[in-house]
């Protein structure tokens, strides 16, 4: 399945289980290790459970590879690698503090010379 068609299924998922302020970064030109990474806020580690595992069944059931999992035991910061997209499910305090949309907004380099 391509990348866009993963990412609107990735969206869609969050959103059926009230995913808060989704943002969705291309890093295309940033790095070959994923083309989207996508942040949202849980509003609970309850919450951030239910959203990675709705993700995660979601997936399953459209045959998309699941790289990983990783931080569902605390459930502060759970992030699900998809390949293409990798998925940061955040409690407000923690995506606060990490600013992930601050590391990943990195323009490319002009190549005009002075």
């Amino acid at each position: 399945m391509e990348a866009k068609k993963i990412l609107d299924l990735t969206i869609n998922a969050l959103e059926d289980i009230k995913a808060e302020n989704i943002n969705v970064m291309n890093v295309t030109h940033l790095t070959e290790l994923m083309n989207y990474v996508v942040v949202c806020t849980a509003n609970s580690g309850t919450h951030a459970k239910a959203l990675a595992s709705h993700l995660e069944m979601m997936a399953k059931k459209h045959n998309i590879k699941i790289l990983g999992v990783e931080g569902e035991a605390k459930s502060d910061w759970i992030l699900i690698d998809l390949a293409d997209i990798v998925v940061h499910v955040m409690r407000e305090e923690t995506r606060n503090f990490y600013q992930l949309e601050k590391l990943w907004d990195i323009k490319p380099n002009s190549s005009k010379a002075s």
